[in-house]
């Protein structure tokens, strides 16, 4: 570390530092359609403060709960329920002040001697979670044992001011790229779900003259469905695949499987609906052979067959891999497009987890999804769609690319310039 680095205590560098009300405080009677929002877990995910879905209090009701009120450029954390969470309150922030929950502290830095968003940035590094985390107790509900007194007394190692707001300015724009990236990519799947839903849903597909089809007096016939052009027709889902299959978990004891894998292995909290890039496990082509686990080509989409939230959701293999068996891979025929299928699904994904069965738990199967019926284009026209929306998903999938590229890159320099290692 450079001599120009101190070593303090975050009680040393804070103005004021807080709990959540106790439980007590704060009953779901206090709640109302708006006024200040509380902060909750959710609300601090990925190391990035969401500035929605809030519950509120009234402005008397924070009032009287003042010493639990944070502002922006406070650093909030939770210390019961789902430890390690931490996220800083933007300077632009939606509302001028916030509660944090019961769950939940929050610091405000002295500014003469912290860049908030320097200690934001410490807290998400291997060395800042572990002060943080340094005294938790995992018996019931984990929390962080004394949680105020632990976190006054966690030890950040601080450069020079303008050093502090070097390093929190090259990491904030990393992540400001990332979250640009996500913006960009929600519009381009706005664009695509759009585009399917005017030509498969309001029939506007261009006719032979390049009209829309319903509106230029296109011919509609009645189906099970409903109105629906001529010629079309209901056909269920494995019309329109080479292939239905469930994945496979691969054996645990066989350490090539996962410790130089090169094929990434899915499994249904991974369905993210949209391209499936990489995987937190991997296994080799080895366990093709010799394991019940299946190898699937890319364009290849991948549907969660198990249990809520995840149940239902997809995503669109970008590279050869796997999947575990909560995972069912539909092989799309080339003639409709997977683009045509995919979307399909997607926007059915409601209805599929309404027919879902299990007492205890939503659950899918694959006879269920052989047997789902969609609406039925010319196979031309599907592809016409696939091969129109591709352009919209190549941007998606790069822009994918360059949101793991640029999250190694920032994970790769958070722990070398908190602790000094890489100078700026």
């Amino acid at each position: 570390m450079s001599g120009e680095w101190i070593e303090t205590k975050i009680e040393d560098i804070v103005t004021s530092i807080s709990m959540g009300p106790f439980g007590s405080d704060i009953k779901s009677s206090n709640f109302v359609n708006d006024g200040v929002p509380i902060i909750r877990g959710g609300n601090l995910v990925d190391g990035k403060f969401h500035d929605e879905d809030f519950v509120y209090l009234t402005e008397e009701k924070a009032d009287s709960l003042k010493n639990s009120n944070a502002f922006p450029e406070d650093i909030v954390f939770t210390h019961r329920g789902t430890l390690g969470q931490v996220g800083l309150i933007p300077h632009n922030s939606k509302y001028p002040r916030y509660v944090v929950s019961q769950s939940q502290m929050r610091i405000t830095c002295d500014k003469t001697k912290a860049e908030p968003k320097f200690v934001f940035y410490f807290f998400l590094s291997p060395i800042g979670q572990n002060g943080l985390l340094s005294n938790t107790s995992t018996t019931g509900v984990p929390a962080i044992s004394r949680p105020l007194s632990s976190l006054k007394k966690v030890i950040i190692p601080l450069p020079p001011l303008p050093v502090q707001k070097k390093i929190a300015a090259i990491l904030s724009s990393l992540d400001d790229k990332i979250e640009l990236n996500t913006r960009m990519n929600n519009v381009l799947e706005e664009i695509a779900r759009a585009l399917f839903c005017r030509w498969f849903v309001e029939f506007e597909f261009p006719n032979a003259e390049g009209k829309p089809y319903k509106s230029a007096g296109g011919k509609m016939v009645e189906s099970e469905m409903g109105m629906v052009p001529e010629g079309w027709d209901i056909r269920p889902v494995v019309d329109f695949c080479d292939k239905i299959e469930t994945g496979g978990t691969p054996k645990r004891n066989v350490k090539t499987y996962w410790e130089e894998g090169t094929i990434p292995w899915f499994k249904t909290g991974e369905l993210i609906d949209a391209p499936l890039l990489s995987s937190a496990e991997q296994i080799t082509p080895l366990g093709l052979k010799e394991s019940n686990c299946k190898f699937w080509e890319p364009k290849t989409i991948l549907i969660a067959l198990y249990a809520a939230p995840t149940v239902g959701h997809m995503g669109i293999l970008e590279i050869t891999g796997t999947s575990n068996q909560a995972c069912a891979a539909l092989v799309t025929k080339k003639e409709y497009g997977y683009l045509f299928l995919y979307y399909s699904l997607y926007l059915a994904r409601d209805n599929l987890q309404s027919i879902s069965v299990g007492s205890a738990q939503q659950n899918l199967n694959v006879s269920i999804i052989k047997n789902y019926k969609i609406l039925a284009p010319a196979s031309s026209l599907a592809r016409e769609f696939s091969d129109t929306i591709e352009k919209y998903y190549s941007m998606i999938v790069v822009n994918q690319k360059e949101k793991l590229m640029l999250r190694e890159i920032r994970d790769t320099l958070l722990p070398k310039l908190m602790n000094g290692e890489i100078k700026v």
